[in-house]
């Protein structure tokens, strides 16, 4: 079974971002929000890294928010795709599973699930493929280096770093003026305070001919044609925390809601790696 192109271009993003290079920490996101205008009609670009360093803010937030607990990243595509993406932490051993919604519930008889465990020198790999009525058959099993790298914190909020930047933050940081942002304030039906950040690549055209003659010129221009884009944060405390985004082909929601036994189960997965063949029923 091929794996998708997004899979392919994730990895490409992974390795082109240099997720094992040490970084300063980003800004506090009230310090970044600061900087971004308050109309879409003042919206510029500029060489300042706000913008990405405001993703990874609200995604290591977010990240931190969610430590115990770990969390699922729910993405709904316009095409009706769903897919979401389990990450958590097991002690120091940090668990990322990505799979399509109707892998839970057996309708799809097709489905790829690429699974890792990182113990933070090893990578352990679990690709499955659906059976329907909610199990998987081992596709494969195997070790190789980590695609993420630092503290379980730091492993914690890439996924959500990648997801509501198109997986193009690498392409963020190294072209920050290609792209514009501005912010919108209000409350969610709790009266939360909410800060949506809408971004757009003002020179679409531009910025694929540049990146073509780049380091990315394999991955190319990652971002959806759609070219709309936001993230709205939730005030929670001292910190925004990621609430849902939109990546322009498609919505996307954090939870923690119900992660028990998908936690449990891959968490005895990795601890006994399955056969090749074998045969794995998910938790209902």
């Amino acid at each position: 079974m091929k794996k998708s192109a997004w899979t392919f271009i994730l990895a490409a993003a992974r390795m082109l971002a240099g997720c094992g290079s040490p970084e300063k920490p980003p800004r506090p996101a009230e310090e970044l929000l600061e900087q971004l205008p308050a109309t879409p009609d003042m919206a510029v670009s500029s060489d300042e890294k706000v913008l990405p360093e405001l993703m990874k803010s609200a995604a290591a937030a977010t990240a931190d928010r969610y430590m115990d607990s770990g969390f699922c990243i729910l993405q709904q595509e316009d095409t009706g795709l769903a897919r979401d993406v389990l990450v958590f932490c097991s002690g120091n051993v940090f668990h990322h599973i990505e799979t399509d919604l109707d892998a839970y519930t057996g309708d799809w008889n097709n489905t790829f699930v690429p699974a890792f465990a990182i113990d933070g020198k090893t990578q352990t790999n679990i690709n499955a493929s659906g059976t329907g009525q909610g199990q998987l058959a081992v596709v494969n099993v195997f070790e190789r280096d980590p695609v993420y790298d630092g503290d379980p914190a730091d492993r914690m909020a890439q996924p959500l770093a990648e997801t509501i930047s198109c997986n193009g933050l690498a392409i963020m940081e190294a072209y920050p003026s290609s792209f514009t942002a501005w912010k919108e304030t209000g409350t969610d039906e709790n009266g939360t305070p909410t800060v949506t950040v809408h971004w757009m690549i003002p020179d679409r055209d531009g910025l694929t001919t540049t990146l073509s003659s780049s380091r990315f010129a394999k991955t190319g221009n990652v971002f959806p044609a759609e070219n709309d884009f936001s993230f709205t944060l939730k005030r929670e405390g001292e910190d925004w925390i990621l609430q849902n985004w939109s990546t322009g082909s498609g919505t996307g929601t954090v939870t923690d809601q119900g992660l028990e036994a998908d936690e449990a189960f891959w968490t005895d997965c990795f601890g006994d790696p399955p056969a090749v063949g074998e045969i794995l029923t998910l938790p209902e």
